[in-house]
């Protein structure tokens, strides 16, 4: 069961994170609301890893990857890439990814078959879908 807690913790690493206009889950009061965002069936359907300053979401039937934000140690990597090769073997996930950060770390998880760049707030950003 997840605790408002671990959803507050969430907000605060996504706040120190991102700047304001990246920022999705401010508002967020109850996991529906971050089931919402993730377009998932339920809360089953999302993982959620996480770590002291960082988190990662995904989600389970869409193979998407929606957020992975913090400070990571390289054994928190290494935990995410393990996590994401089990629960994903074979499939193709979706993400987008922020290039100044989380992009070259991604381009690490699988083959990239789809690299789509665009602009958002004065950042570049690539749409990717990765075979795991």
């Amino acid at each position: 069961m997840k605790t408002k807690t671990l959803l507050n913790k969430i907000k605060r690493i996504e706040e120190r994170a991102y700047p304001s206009i990246y920022r999705q889950m401010e508002e967020f009061e109850t996991w529906k609301d971050i089931v919402s965002y993730c377009e998932a069936i339920d809360m089953k359907d999302i993982i959620i890893l996480y770590g002291k300053e960082w988190y990662f979401i995904a989600v389970k039937s869409t193979a998407e990857i929606v957020d992975l934000a913090g400070v990571m140690t390289l054994a928190d990597l290494f935990f995410i890439k393990r996590t994401i090769q089990k629960e994903f073997s074979g499939r193709t996930v979706k993400l987008d990814a922020r290039e100044s950060t989380s992009f070259r770390l991604v381009t690490k998880l699988g083959t990239i078959t789809y690299d789509h760049k665009y602009e958002w707030g004065g950042e570049i950003f690539h749409e990717v879908f990765i075979n795991i």
